[in-house]
């Protein structure tokens, strides 16, 4: 698009969005941070609201493509390290990046990680910005979740008041 002049577009594949120029309201694109449950259907819960413009995002988590049986879970992410799925607290982390190449890596990447070593990775990188939420209770999803992003993600983060009124 950019190529053949384009400016202003959102452009959705598979999950990896690439956000350039304004909406039609004149103002950046408006991008919603799903609550991660398990069985939740696509944008059903939000947990918060953020702007982006002239920026790609990915988001990855466990909460969508994982195995049951009995007691126990598994995702879908892999870890290299171990062969086997990754197993933390963090459920999801979204990635703000210059490509949807870059964002979609560091999200996975993010999520094998663990939310420490996350929060390292993301501080370390300029042209980085990501929301990691986690579990408060790696036993019971009813514990809740909790929020951390990056020093940059703080300006594009929506109040309540400005996500209900963009939705």
């Amino acid at each position: 698009l950019s190529d053949h002049k384009v400016s202003d577009y959102l452009v959705n594949v598979g999950g990896e969005i690439s956000a350039r120029g304004v909406s039609g309201r004149g103002t950046s694109w408006v991008l919603g941070i799903e609550t991660p449950r398990k069985g939740a259907q696509f944008g059903e819960s939000l947990m918060r609201c953020l702007q982006v413009s002239d920026r790609a995002l990915a988001t990855s988590g466990n909460y969508r493509s994982f195995h049951e049986k009995g007691a126990f879970s598994w995702g879908h992410t892999i870890n290299p390290q171990t062969g086997f799925p990754e197993s933390n607290l963090l459920r999801s982390a979204t990635v703000l990046a210059p490509t949807c190449t870059m964002a979609d890596a560091l999200a996975t990447a993010l999520m094998v990680m663990g939310l420490e070593r996350a929060k390292a990775l993301v501080e370390g990188l300029p042209e980085v910005e990501a929301v990691l939420i986690f579990a408060n209770s790696a036993e019971d999803e009813s514990a809740g979740f909790s929020l951390w992003y990056s020093g940059g993600m703080a300006s594009l983060l929506l109040s309540q008041g400005e996500e209900s009124s963009t939705k």
